[in-house]
C-alpha cells in the first residue's frame, strides 16, 4: 500500500519544482519591433477582461493593434479603431487622468494623440499640449499630492528640428494638462522614466536614463519635495546608460525601493546593475545580485510563484544569461530554467492576471533571435499550490477556466484530425490523478468533471506517451 503512495509523492515533488510557462499562441497577435505596450480592463462596466494595445515596427511598417478578450480567456484583433493612424516609433500609456474610474490612453508619437474613454472603452480624442516625440518614455504619477496623474514624456522633438527633450506636465484634475517650466530634467531620448518614493515621505521621486543630444548616456535621479519641484541627486554610483531600462522595487524586503538598471553603458557595452536603498534614498551597488548585464533591453518584476517577494523577467542583448529570475526573498536571484520564452531583443514586456486565476502571466513583445523575426507571445502562469509553471500553450485550451462542471479542450493544431490519440490526466494539488480522458483527435473536445471537488487541479496531455502540454485548471 506504500508503494501508491509513494509515486504520488514524487509525482508532486516533480511538479513543485519545475517552473514553466504556457505560451497562448491564438494565431493573433502581430509581431512588432521596439514595441510599446498597454493593458488594462477599458470596458469594465462591462466585464472583468484585459484588453490589450500593442504599437511598434511590423512587417508591413509601424502600426498599432488593439487586441479585446473574451469571457474565456481568447483575444481578437479589433479592425479599424482610431489606432490605425500610427506610423511612427509610438509609446503607449493608460491612466484615469479626469478621475472617472475608467483608464484614458496617452499615444505619442510625431502626432501625440490623448483620448478620454467616455464609458464601455468607447475613446474620443481631446486637445492637449503634449509634445510630439518619438524613442522616448512616458509615464503617469502624481507629483504634487493633489490626486490625478500629472505627466513626465522624453523623447525626438518631432517640432523643432529633431531636438530632444523632457517635459513635466501637471493636471487640473479634469484630463488638461500644463507644462512645467524650469524643471531640472535633462533631454533624453532612448530613454527609460522609474519612479518610486525613494525615501519614505509620500511622495514620487523619479530617475531618468538615456541618450543627450550629444549621443552622450546619462542616469540622473530627483527627489521630490512633494509640492512637484525637483531636485537632483549629485554623486549617485549609477552607471550612465542609454537603450536600456530601468525599475524600482523592493527586492530585499527591507521596506524601501531598490533599483535596477540596465542598458548600454559608455564604451556601448552591455550593462546590469542592482543598485540596493541602505535607506534615506541612498544606494549602494550589488554586483552579486545574479541578474545580467543587457542592452536593447526591457525588464519587469513581479511575483511570479507566490512566495510574497518580487521576482524579474529580463530581455536584450548580452554576453550572459537572461530570461525569468526568480528571488529568494533577500535580493539574490537565480535563473530559472526551462522557461520557453524566445530570445527578445527590442522588446516589451508585460506583468498580468490575464487569465484571471489570481497569478501573473507575460506578455512579451519584440524582436526574437531565436527565429529572426518578429514575435508577439502571451504566457499563461500555470501555478498550482506553490508550482510554477510557464508553458507555451500553441492552440492546447483548457476553456471557460476555471470550471463549473464541462469544459471544452482545444487540442494542439499539430494533432487535429491526426492518428495520434491524446490522453488527458488530471492531478489534484498533491500529485494524485484524479481524472483521465483519452482517444482524442478532433478540435473543440467536451470534458465533464461534475464529479470532482472544487479545487486547484493540474493537468497533462499525451500522445504515446510523451507530454505534449500542461497546465492549470480550478474548479468552481
Amino acid at each position: 500500500m506504500k508503494i501508491p503512495y509513494l509515486i504520488a509523492l514524487l509525482l508532486f515533488v516533480n511538479l513543485a519544482y519545475s517552473q514553466t510557462f504556457e505560451e497562448i499562441d491564438q494565431g493573433v497577435f502581430a509581431g512588432a519591433q521596439y514595441p510599446s505596450i498597454a493593458v488594462a480592463n477599458i470596458d469594465s462596466e462591462l466585464n472583468d477582461t484585459q484588453e490589450i494595445i500593442i504599437i511598434g515596427n511590423g512587417n508591413s511598417g509601424w502600426r498599432a493593434n488593439l487586441y479585446a478578450q473574451d469571457t474565456n480567456g481568447n483575444y481578437t484583433n479589433i479592425e479599424g479603431t482610431f489606432l490605425d493612424a500610427i506610423n511612427s516609433q509610438s509609446k503607449v500609456i493608460f491612466g484615469d487622468i479626469d478621475g472617472d474610474g475608467d483608464d484614458d490612453l496617452l499615444i505619442t508619437s510625431n502626432e501625440t494623440k490623448l483620448y478620454r474613454n467616455i464609458g464601455l472603452g468607447i475613446y474620443n480624442e481631446i486637445a492637449s499640449p503634449i509634445a510630439n516625440v518619438t524613442q522616448g518614455a512616458i509615464a503617469f504619477f502624481d507629483i504634487d499630492n493633489d490626486n490625478d496623474l500629472d505627466l513626465l514624456v522624453t523623447g525626438y522633438d518631432q517640432d523643432t528640428s529633431n531636438d530632444v527633450l523632457t517635459v513635466l506636465y501637471t493636471n487640473d484634475g479634469t484630463g488638461s494638462f500644463i507644462e512645467v517650466a524650469g524643471t531640472p530634467f535633462l533631454n533624453v531620448t532612448n530613454s527609460t522614466i522609474s519612479y518610486a518614493d525613494i525615501d519614505n515621505d509620500n511622495d514620487v521621486d523619479i530617475l531618468i536614463t538615456g541618450t543627450k543630444f550629444n549621443s552622450n548616456k546619462t542616469t540622473n535621479l530627483f527627489i521630490n519635495d512633494g509640492n512637484g519641484n525637483f531636485t537632483e541627486v549629485v554623486n549617485t554610483p549609477f552607471e550612465n546608460v542609454g537603450l536600456g531600462s530601468s525599475a524600482f522595487a523592493d527586492i530585499d524586503d527591507d521596506g524601501d525601493q531598490d533599483l535596477y538598471i540596465t542598458g548600454r553603458d559608455w564604451q556601448d557595452q552591455a550593462f546590469g546593475k542592482v543598485y540596493i536603498n541602505v535607506g534615506a534614498g541612498v544606494f549602494v551597488g550589488d554586483s552579486n545580485s545574479g541578474l545580467p548585464p543587457v542592452h536593447n533591453s526591457a525588464i519587469a518584476f513581479g511575483d511570479v510563484d507566490g512566495d510574497n517577494d518580487l521576482d524579474v523577467i529580463v530581455t536584450g542583448l548580452g554576453p550572459e544569461t537572461f530570461g525569468l529570475f526568480t528571488n529568494d526573498g533577500s535580493g539574490n536571484f537565480t535563473q530559472v530554467a526551462g522557461v520557453p520564452f524566445d530570445q527578445f531583443v527590442r522588446s516589451a514586456v508585460a506583468f498580468k492576471d490575464f487569465d484571471n486565476d489570481n497569478d501573473l502571466d507575460i506578455l512579451i513583445a519584440g524582436f526574437s533571435g531565436d527565429d529572426n523575426t518578429y514575435r508577439t507571445k502571451l504566457y499563461r502562469n500555470t501555478t498550482v499550490l506553490g508550482v510554477t509553471s510557464f508553458t507555451e500553450v500553441s492552440k492546447s485550451i483548457v476553456y471557460p477556466n476555471p470550471v463549473q462542471d464541462t469544459f471544452t479542450l482545444q487540442l494542439p493544431e499539430e494533432y487535429i484530425n491526426t492518428s495520434a490519440s491524446i490522453e488527458f490526466v488530471l492531478y489534484d494539488s498533491i500529485g494524485r490523478k484524479v481524472f483521465v480522458a483519452s482517444s482524442f483527435s478532433s478540435e473543440g473536445n467536451q470534458i465533464n468533471i461534475q464529479n470532482i471537488k472544487s479545487g486547484v487541479y493540474f493537468y497533462e496531455l499525451f500522445t504515446s506517451h510523451k507530454k505534449i502540454s500542461s497546465g492549470k485548471l480550478i474548479k468552481r
